[in-house]
């Protein structure tokens, strides 16, 4: 399953989801949060979202947050579309050769998608990304046949999803979120 997304309400498409979306998406079920005291959690005061009753927001729903915002077509608060890779993007994790199609960053956030020959690389990626940071989950997305991998410590939720192509093209997509 793979969405369209639009930039800062422009036309201009992707094609291509980001590993948040999807994973977000796929793995909801998986990654709920835990059982509160029972009190509704509230969002940062500009938003004033109120979570359900009795649940947490789990980490990669405040990844997605944190890229996406709350409101469909809008970024995250300071997130920015970028022309390739950020400069301060976490040097300790590698990516995938290819071209940029999209580039998301902002403050400890960092989005892409990375079209590629190669796909196989994400594999690899995910080796050498839990040598720096615990996997917490794999999988393949609901109807896909792409396979993804979440990485989870105290300092940084990572979310890497390959898709195998033709359509969409053969991709790599990484997000990485300091906590």
């Amino acid at each position: 399953m793979f969405i369209a997304r639009r930039h800062n309400g422009s036309a201009r498409r992707a094609g291509l989801a980001g590993v948040a979306a999807v994973i977000v998406l796929v793995g909801a079920g998986c990654t709920a949060g835990s059982a509160t005291d029972g009190t509704a959690e509230v969002a940062d005061d500009e938003t004033a979202e109120v979570a359900d009753p009795g649940t947490e927001t789990s980490v990669w729903e405040e990844a997605f947050i944190a890229v996406y915002g709350f409101d469909e077509g809008e970024l995250g608060e300071g997130v920015e579309e970028l022309d390739g890779v950020a400069a301060d993007f976490p040097a300790e994790f590698p990516l995938p050769e290819g071209e940029v199609v999209s580039s998301l960053a902002g403050d400890g956030v960092w989005d892409l998608i990375i079209e590629t020959d190669e796909p196989e690389q994400a594999e690899q990626l995910a080796e050498a990304y839990a040598e720096i940071v615990p996997l917490d989950e794999e999988g393949t997305p609901g109807g896909g046949d792409g396979h993804y991998w979440q990485f989870l410590d105290d300092t940084y939720a990572v979310q890497l999803q390959m898709q195998p192509g033709p359509h969409p093209p053969p991709m790599v997509a990484v997000m990485v979120y300091e906590r």
